[in-house]
């Protein structure tokens, strides 16, 4: 089961796969859980995949560097993680969250945007 942070289920969203459950702040995209990924109102070690889709990195970063733990909460061991941003992430900030949260296997690419992967070993 994926979790996908920023997504919905409205017009303009990208298609989400049969099985994913999208979560939002915004009611109006139509997610499955409405909420924060800084306190994901969800079960502990339930996802095998959290992605974040093109969401803004004030998300989980600064402030919201919690997100990153709150990730690994909801990961099963040996879950992945997979955040796509833009280019003015923090991204050793992200990397050493990560790091801290039990995250292996950490990559970073551009294409466009940022995408950072890694893997959940804690």
């Amino acid at each position: 089961m994926r979790l996908v942070v920023g997504g919905g289920r409205v017009r303009g969203f990208p298609k989400l796969r049969l099985g994913d459950v999208a979560l939002n702040i915004d009611p109006d995209v139509r997610p499955d859980v409405q909420g924060d990924i800084a306190m994901a109102p969800l079960a502990s070690a339930i996802f095998q995949e959290v992605y974040f889709e093109k969401v803004p990195y004030d998300a989980f970063t600064g402030n919201n560097i919690g997100a990153i733990k709150e990730v690994a909460r909801l990961l099963r061991l040996g879950g992945r993680i997979r955040i796509e941003t833009g280019s003015l992430v923090p991204i050793s900030e992200v990397l050493a969250a990560m790091r801290k949260e039990g995250f292996q296997y950490v990559r970073v690419s551009q294409k466009g945007f940022i995408r950072i992967t890694g893997r959940f070993r804690k």
